[in-house]
Formats: structure tokens, sequence, C-alpha cells
């Protein structure tokens, strides 16, 4: 295996083991939250089939939406750590890419798998990615057919994408 390769290899398993690191994280929280609740999981899924019905633009709406959250808060706080988890696990099945990097330099465009947001630098595998901590110019970066240059490190200090 050439260099580049054991270096694309070894970024994708930090990316593993952060996805790795989440999961486990929530797995206790639902543990926790689970040995606390006396209710059931079928409650919490059914909670799911209600959120789209509040209409924040309605007073009412948002007044029954409160009773119905305060009523199920427990269930509801169940849920939110379960999809978090499902999404965890999906994302632990993609080809990740940890940007240890300033800048990423690609043909497609940087997605943030479930779980994860540009801050945290981990992204989907893309066909190609140069990383580098020197700005691009055409002087230091082969130029390609619609390239894309993001600065991931910007990203991470700004807490946004």
């Amino acid at each position: 295996m050439n260099t580049i390769n054991q270096a694309n290899q070894k970024l994708s398993e930090q990316a593993q083991e952060l996805v790795t690191a989440k999961i486990g994280v929530l797995a206790h929280e639902l543990t926790l939250l689970l040995r606390d609740y006396d209710g059931s999981m079928q409650q919490a899924i059914d909670i799911e089939a209600a959120k789209p019905e509040c209409d924040f633009s309605n007073k009412d709406s948002v007044i029954a939406w409160s009773k119905y959250y305060d009523a199920n808060s427990d269930a509801m706080a169940i849920y939110s750590v379960w999809d978090k988890l499902e999404g965890l696990v999906e994302t632990q099945k993609l080809n990740l890419m940890l940007c240890p990097c300033e800048y990423v330099v690609t043909n497609e465009t940087l997605v943030s798998p479930r779980g994860f947001n540009s801050c945290d630098r981990v992204f989907v595998q893309t066909g190609i990615a140069i990383h580098t901590d020197e700005r691009p110019t055409t002087k230091n970066i082969p130029s390609f057919a619609n390239a894309k240059v993001y600065n991931v490190a910007k990203w991470e200090k700004e807490g946004t994408a």
C-alpha cells in the first residue's frame, strides 16, 4: 500500500473511531433514560407522528404542542437519543474521511454525515480529496475540472458551515 493510500486509510479509520465514540456516548445516555422511564418505546415512536402537527405560526397550536411536550418529555427524550443513535449506525456504514488540514480540494460537495456537522471535520468520502494546509492555488494544486475548495478550519473556528 502506498503512502497516500495509507494516509487515506488512517483518516478513514479515525473518522470511524469518532462515529464509534459517539455511538458509545448515546448508547450510555439511552440506557440511563430507559432506566428512569416507566413508559414503553411505542409511546416514544408515536411522538414522531405528532411532531409535524405543530404550526409554530399559530398560538393555539404552539400551546397544544407545549402541553403535549410537557406530558411526554421523557418519551421524547428517549426518542431523540434513539433517533440520533440510529443515524450514527447508518453513518458507520459509510466511507468517511476526516479532514485534519485547513483546506480540502475536491470535485464534489462535501457532505457531513448524519450525527456530524462541518465543524467536526468528518465528511462522506469524495472521489477526489486533496487535503492541504496551504491555501490552494493553481500553482500548488494541479487544476482539474469542477474543483471546489473548502476551508474546513474556518468552519471549525466559527462553529458553522
